[in-house]
């Protein structure tokens, strides 16, 4: 098995380090930058008090951080909500930042309006805080994606239900009882959950089930999950945030659903209910690009393919995996060796989460920069790289990146709303 390198590396702790000193300073620049431009804009603020604010803001910085990695492994409600408070206090600070490049640009271009600093530091700020409210209230909205696929590999009509990123932990269990009845109106035959269901280790000892019990009480928070209804079956794989805060004891929980299949690095034939239709799926756990590759190399060594045509159901009414529409789930896009996989693998589906499309504004073109594609549908076949339309009525293969079915950290979304992704598959003919 390959070895899963998930926890963060030396590299990254590196990395981590040298972003400090840029999160000190676009925390520190836009607090007194504004109070100067708010109390007198003739007037420098004293040394004494933009060395304050900069301590205030490197420890602001340090707290954030490190609650933030507390609370994912504490089983206490205190650490977690004061470590949600300082989340809050580094996002305003972050959209403030921005809103103080594109003033200070336009005070040199227009220079009357520097003697009404004030007044307009103070319209300025009531809009962030109007935005963090605006943003805040459209992370609880979740849209529903309809796609139409068409394959020579299905002889029947199916639908697909895709939902990814739900974060329990960063929002109580309330949130999946929501969920759950908008994807059951949808009437899927299946369900596949690309892994982040949860992001805290208390979310998940917290609903430990009973020991000898053979299923989920309604009392647990994690019993709607009991309640998705897909004849074909409920289809799940981790995400990073699910290894960091406890993966065995979130399948304890998740074995106790009897409607719900945990794929960890291993595929199944499935047979679409009431329908002339089988499909393999597959299913990789969470890793970074590494573990990505050389797990379906073994998969790809284990596989019973005996060749790379994809001709469709033989004639005599039997099936090998090479005829099957193949679906892949995997948590992370994995920028740069996605395709090497599904071509590997043969896989025609694959989906994939983990991005939010950035989920603010602010982070979406660092997010564009490490996972492009970074949301949405993105071919297989190079020449067409990217698919944004809602209806792809050719028979290609293709990869897709849910903006997340719910938020990390915050309710806070300003980059793409959260969704729910319908594929509809069926015969190309």
């Amino acid at each position: 098995m390959p070895e899963n390198r998930t926890k963060p590396s030396r590299r990254q702790l590196i990395l981590l380090i040298c972003i400090v000193p840029v999160l000190l300073c676009v925390m520190s620049y836009p607090l007194f930058r504004n109070l100067e431009w708010l109390f007198d804009p003739q007037v420098k603020l004293h040394p004494w008090l933009r060395g304050l604010f900069i301590t205030i803001a490197f420890l602001t910085i340090i707290s954030c951080g490190v609650l933030t990695y507390v609370s994912r492994l504490s089983l206490s409600n205190s650490i977690d909500y004061i470590s949600r408070a300082f989340i809050a206090i580094y996002l305003f600070t972050l959209d403030l930042f921005v809103v103080t490049i594109l003033m200070e640009i336009i005070y040199g271009l227009f220079k009357p309006l520097r003697s009404h600093k004030p007044v307009i530091t103070i319209i300025e700020l009531c809009l962030i805080v109007g935005w963090q409210i605006f943003g805040n209230v459209l992370g609880t909205y979740r849209r529903k994606r309809e796609l139409i696929i068409k394959s020579s590999l299905v002889q029947d009509s199916f639908r697909i239900v895709h939902l990814s990123d739900i974060h329990l932990g960063s929002h109580g269990p309330n949130r999946l009882k929501k969920i759950v009845p908008e994807v059951n109106e949808l009437n899927a035959d299946m369900v596949c959950i690309t892994g982040d269901l949860t992001d805290t280790k208390r979310i998940i000892m917290e609903n430990q089930p009973l020991e000898g019990s053979e299923r989920l009480l309604p009392s647990n928070g994690f019993y709607p999950l009991t309640e998705l209804k897909a004849p074909s079956g409920v289809f799940f794989v981790t995400g990073n945030h699910d290894v960091m805060s406890g993966k065995e004891e979130l399948y304890d929980i998740l074995r106790k659903c009897p409607n719900l299949t945990i794929l960890s690095n291993e595929s199944q034939i499935v047979e679409i209910v009431s329908k002339q239709t089988k499909v393999k799926i597959i299913g990789i756990e969470d890793g970074d690009a590494k573990y990505f590759v050389d797990t379906a190399k073994m998969l790809e060594g284990a596989s019973s393919k005996g060749s790379s045509s994809r001709t469709g159901f033989q004639t005599n009414g039997t099936t090998d995996e090479s005829s099957l529409y193949t679906i892949l789930l995997h948590h992370r896009p994995h920028k740069k060796v996605w395709r090497d996989v599904m071509r590997s693998l043969h896989v025609d589906m694959f989906l994939a989460g983990h991005t939010h499309a950035g989920q603010m504004f602010t982070f979406r073109p660092l997010i564009w920069l490490v996972h492009n594609p970074d949301v949405w549908l993105s071919t297989l076949d190079e020449t067409n790289k990217k698919q944004n339309s809602s209806i792809l009525s050719y028979d290609k293969p293709f990869m897709y990146v849910s903006p997340g079915t719910g938020t990390a950290g915050s309710s806070k979304r300003t980059s793409f709303l959260c969704e729910i992704t319908v594929f509809n598959v069926s015969p190309s003919s």
